[in-house]
């Protein structure tokens, strides 16, 4: 997992997510205010998908991994809280891998818990745990685009 702010996106080149790319769609969805839904930017090798939501609390939200694509979560407005463990020492409840490239996994004990703000972003690799959209003390409004980078 790699928190940061957008602004130095470009320094993570060397994990091959195409950050360029997602710069310019940032700017792009920002300038034209694009609507929730999704966005291709290279066919299915990076694709995006901007969401509106309200956080729930812990309990309402799962730890989820990807095998096919790399996740570059991106907050645009608001702010939300993200827990991270790593994939190997979670237990698998739903295996969704085949048909919509998504893992669930059993709540965690001894996880790493971050506050991802406007203006940052959270990238999660295959192999990290990762389980967003929770509140940070109240309900939140956020404003998001996921980034999806097929992986090699």
């Amino acid at each position: 997992m790699i928190v940061d702010s957008i602004k130095n996106i470009e320094k993570y080149d060397g994990v091959n997510i195409k950050a360029s790319e997602i710069l310019k769609f940032v700017k792009k969805a920002e300038e034209a205010n694009l609507k929730d839904g999704r966005y291709e930017i290279l066919g299915e090798d990076l694709f995006a998908m901007i969401q509106t939501y309200e956080t729930k609390p812990e309990g309402e939200c799962r730890f989820e991994t990807h095998n096919k694509y790399i996740d570059v979560q991106y907050i645009r407005e608001g702010k939300e809280v993200m827990d991270y463990k790593l994939r190997e020492k979670l237990t698998v409840t739903e295996d969704l891998s085949e048909t919509k490239d998504v893992i669930f996994y059993e709540d965690a004990e001894d996880y790493t818990r971050t506050v991802i703000e406007a203006g940052s972003f959270a990238l999660f690799l295959p192999h990290d745990g990762h389980k967003p959209g929770i509140e940070c003390g109240k309900i939140d409004t956020v404003k998001k685009i996921v980034f999806k980078i097929k992986t090699a």
